[in-house]
């Protein structure tokens, strides 16, 4: 019977070429546009989801409440790690790490060593890391991990790049010097996370290594409550039925009793609150490690209601052109009937011709989901792949979309073909009586189907708009034909900066060089407290953000002068530029 339904309906497609390739088209479009939103947010989902206890995993953040404006941070003060694991009964376990930017590593050899420029993704940490993120060991013990000054832990990937031909084993014992003075050697070797995650730290270096390394030293700053980093971080993992909110509002109050607020700063706070670790990649006003992308969920599941239109905007079209063909299937209807064919038997002949155009347009959405990713390369993740055989997620979802498309699109159209009468159909009355018994549905779908797309272009044109508005706004400096480079952030050497700056200046296709911190548009900032006093009041300001730049900041930006003249080379740090909204803040009407 199965052979036979199959056989129709393989005779059927073939004898309508056209319809069936109108059909295939259409849903391979909505399926194809499901398939790689489903692996988008599939990507995005699955973030850090492995983690042994992961729902009992915090990352500690940073409040700020200042002049009444907030600011966050994902980072905390130094002595709050030391606080955290001593003195707060609901912290199960501590994990607490300093990030390392653009660390130059050396392996020692007998000929010249081996330099791997700019490594990121390393920290300074201890054992306690490892005790709440859970590595697959290769190498080494978790039980004696980094407790000790010099000793460095590494992810087989990254082990591998510095020294390739040693086994896990062998790489035990081996030296790793990073800065041309922080000394080190393998103690441990770990596998890589295989599932998606933020943690993709490859290089966990001792925190007692920076005892011996002033600069370290000097950064760590375990004992200091009033300044916050993003490159301090901590992460607890608490006991069982414990509040997280009560935990923050204890860390807070260990934070007021050793750091009082201040007359001057009268109004301002922090507060300290816990993150879940899964709100970690949704959640930018924390940010992630300098590393990896937020995510949004408000735009993935956007994303899945655009996927369930477009979807929908399919099946809609496949019932209406299989409604609308009723009239050239109504004499073959009937003839079956009248040779003893029952209604059920004819609903699942016309579903299993659906099913197979649904099959042919999910094999034709399977060829054209990577065409669409790799069209999308700069959208999208460069993590996302489409592996149908590694990644069986996509074959469960490609069969389930399978039976759901399958059965909305050719449900309606086998009821309303199979209701008719074969009398009726012989005489040439059916097709008509038909028509206009179910013509209100067919209208309706008709509309929803003109709605959802002119909803669509709307859509595409409003966000044009948009883009084009954000492409096109005076920001209030220039920003073409700029180019801006980082110059090494451990050079201590000004004149070095100054020759780079007059071998560039030198070049006759540059029209002004300047030297400076970040662009006006960055949000990569300084920020210092500031106490503005004109003789009757003083104006508190805990967050200045500031930009550093020479006299050639404001030409190369073209930014405009409102009042006052430009700095110059020979001024001191008591010369300096604020903007307009700064100048409004402190109270001046008129710049």
């Amino acid at each position: 019977m199965i052979k036979n339904y199959l056989k129709i309906a393989l005779r059927n497609i073939g004898r309508h070429k056209v319809f069936t390739f109108i059909n295939v088209i259409g849903l391979s479009i909505g399926i194809s546009a499901a398939l790689v939103i489903y692996l988008i947010v599939q990507h995005d989902l699955s973030f850090d989801k492995f983690h042994p206890n992961g729902n009992r995993i915090y990352r500690v953040v940073s409040n700020f409440y200042y002049s009444g404006l907030t600011g966050t941070s994902g980072g905390v003060s130094g002595a709050v790690p030391g606080v955290a694991a001593t003195q707060i009964p609901g912290i199960e376990k501590t994990a607490p790490f300093f990030t390392l930017y653009g660390m130059d590593a050396a392996i020692p050899c007998s000929k010249a060593p081996l330099k791997f420029k700019q490594q990121s993704n390393t920290i300074l940490t201890d054992g306690r890391f490892f005790d709440v993120f859970k590595y697959k060991w290769l190498a080494g013990s978790s039980k004696k991990a980094l407790f000790a000054p010099g000793e460095l832990v590494l992810t087989l990937k990254q082990a591998k790049l510095y020294f390739p031909k040693l086994s896990p084993g062998e790489m035990i014992g081996q030296q790793v010097i990073y800065d041309d003075s922080i000394k080190t050697t393998v103690t441990g070797i770990v596998a890589d996370f295989t599932e998606n995650t933020d943690l993709k730290f490859h290089d966990f270096i001792s925190y007692k290594t920076a005892n011996n390394v002033s600069s370290l030293k000097s950064r760590l700053k375990f004992n200091d409550w009033g300044g916050t980093t993003s490159g301090s971080q901590l992460f607890v993992q608490l006991k069982a039925n414990t509040d997280p909110q009560i935990i923050g509002r204890k860390i807070t109050r260990i934070y007021n009793k050793n750091n009082p607020p201040k007359a001057a700063g009268k109004g301002n706070s922090r507060t300290y609150t816990l993150q879940p670790l899964d709100d970690v990649h949704f959640n930018a006003a924390y940010n992630l490690f300098d590393q990896g992308n937020v995510a949004s969920k408000t735009t993935l599941y956007g994303l899945l209601i655009i996927a369930a239109f477009l979807l929908i905007l399919g099946c809609i079209n496949f019932i209406n052109l299989t409604t609308a063909q009723a009239s050239q299937r109504a004499k073959e209807i009937g003839i079956r009937k009248t040779i003893g064919s029952t209604r059920a038997q004819l609903i699942i002949q016309l579903l299993s011709e659906t099913f197979l155009i649904t099959i042919l347009a999910v094999i034709t959405s399977v060829f054209c989901a990577p065409l669409i990713l790799k069209l999308f390369a700069d959208f999208v993740s460069p993590e996302i792949e489409f592996n149908l055989f590694g990644h069986p997620g996509i074959i469960i979802f490609l069969v389930l979309l399978t039976l759901v498309v399958g059965l909305i699109s050719g449900f309606y159209p086998a009821v309303v073909l199979s209701g008719y009468k074969p009398v009726e159909v012989l005489k040439n009355q059916s097709a008509g009586k038909n028509n206009s018994r179910n013509s209100w549905l067919r209208k309706s779908l008709t509309v929803t189907q003109f709605i959802i797309a002119q909803f669509f272009v709307m859509a595409t044109l409003l966000v044009s708009k948009q883009i084009y508005y954000a492409t096109h706004k005076n920001m209030g400096f220039k920003k073409d034909a700029i180019i801006y480079l980082y110059t090494p952030w451990k050079n201590k050497d000004d004149r070095k900066t100054a020759l780079l700056a007059s071998e560039i200046s030198s070049n006759p296709h540059v029209q002004a060089v300047s030297i400076g911190s970040n662009p006006p548009s960055s949000n990569n900032t300084n920020s210092t407290e500031a106490t503005f006093k004109d003789g009757k009041k003083e104006i508190k300001t805990d967050d200045l953000h500031l930009k550093f730049g020479d006299e050639n900041y404001l030409r190369v930006y073209g930014i405009k002068l409102l009042a006052g003249r430009n700095i110059r080379q020979s001024d001191t740090s008591n010369s300096f530029l604020i903007n307009e909204t700064y100048a409004h803040f402190i109270g001046f009407k008129n710049p």
